[in-house]
């Protein structure tokens, strides 16, 4: 510890604060590294004399157990059905509003109680993805705290802003990660699948292609096709193997109009993309997708009959970066050659990554219970 800063925990104490920490045993100055030890060593022998009780300083226990003590809640806390899984947060505060994001740092489902030390405001969720929110149903407040539960998708984030005015009579489009799935059994080529909990039944729908492609290769458009989704670092064609950069999949399927029941709505999951990927329906951009399961709420895009669906993807450039090395190109793509680690390994050594579209691309039918 420096000396400045000791000397600041000398002013905090004599201002009635209260310090918790262990001990410091020595300066971490640069210069006159002796004489700031003996400066911190002596302060801090004065400071942390257990003797001395009007010095208020606690090394026995944690900042979590002293606020507990001092009846302080915490900001934020969460209890986990998956005991493994874990939430980051931050918050923020506004003239009228309790703004927390809290986000799955896993990526895996997690559901979880969420506490927030918050009375007195109607909490809402913001979906900053799709710009919707929904007021939370279900919460209890009291004690200057107020809970609920909530579920999240593997890496998902939710803003959870709470202020005295409600949320617009705005709805989320779908809550898909409400609810865990559950899968039953195969019904006409369609999966069904009961929610845990909501107020959904899943009926699931494979959209298997084949798939029209095109990508660019020595700045020409090479177009071809796939009769299956598979990574394409795993593909035999060396245009593919080691391809890097945008790359488009076409296909189409057919729907009808009965297939959605009233107040249903239907998703497009593509279940595992490297990395990102822009989804188009019918020439109407739907949305981007970066992370699992890459849904996108498709319902007000489709049309009875034949739907035209394009997937445009975006890898990271490793694979090229590897082909290239690999190839003994003369001019390469970047003038990284090696792998940026202490070993430095050559490009060429590096191991290929998953990329594109690797599915599978599903439609997700969300019934409403009941019908």
């Amino acid at each position: 510890m420096s000396p400045d800063v000791i000397r600041k925990l000398q002013d905090f104490i004599a201002k009635g604060a209260t310090i918790v920490g262990s001990k410091p045993a020595k300066s971490y100055s640069l210069t006159a590294n002796s004489k700031n030890d003996r400066y911190v060593q002596q302060v801090a022998r004065s400071l942390w004399d257990p003797k001395k009780s009007e010095n208020a300083v606690i090394s026995n226990k944690t900042a979590r157990q002293v606020l507990n003590e001092k009846g302080i809640q915490s900001d934020f806390s969460y209890k986990m059905y998956n005991t493994n899984d874990t939430l980051d947060y931050i918050h923020r505060q506004t003239g009228d509003a309790e703004i927390y994001f809290v986000r799955n740092v896993r990526g895996s489902k997690v559901s979880a109680n969420l506490m927030f030390r918050v009375d007195s405001l109607r909490p809402e969720i913001w979906n900053s993805e799709d710009g919707t929110v929904s007021n939370v149903q279900g919460y209890t407040q009291g004690n200057g705290s107020t809970g609920f539960m909530f579920s999240f998708g593997p890496f998902e984030s939710r803003f959870f802003v709470f202020r005295h005015s409600s949320a617009s009579d705005q709805k989320l489009k779908f809550l898909p990660m409400l609810q865990k799935d559950i899968f039953v059994h195969h019904l006409k080529g369609q999966r069904q699948i009961e929610p845990e909990r909501g107020s959904h039944i899943r009926l699931s729908r494979n959209i298997n292609g084949p798939w029209m492609v095109q990508f660019p290769v020595a700045g020409q458009l090479v177009k071809d096709t796939l009769q299956k989704l598979i990574p394409l670092n795993e593909s035999s064609d060396q245009r593919l193997k080691f391809f890097s950069g945008n790359i488009v999949y076409e296909t189409s399927f057919n729907w009808e109009a009965g297939d959605l029941k009233t107040g249903g709505r239907i998703l497009l999951r593509l279940n595992k993309v490297r990395e990102i990927a822009d989804v188009v329906v019918n020439g109407k951009h739907v949305s981007t997708v970066w992370h699992g399961p890459f849904q996108s709420d498709v319902t007000d895009a489709l049309k009875p009959g034949t739907n035209q669906l394009r997937i445009e993807v975006v890898n990271s450039p490793n694979n090229a970066l590897v082909g290239d090395a690999k190839a003994g190109a003369r001019k390469m793509r970047s003038n990284i050659n090696r792998l940026p680690n202490a070993w430095s390994k050559p490009m060429a050594e590096a191991p290929l990554l998953e990329a594109g579209l690797i599915g599978p691309v599903e439609l997700v039918f969300l019934i409403p219970q009941g019908q």
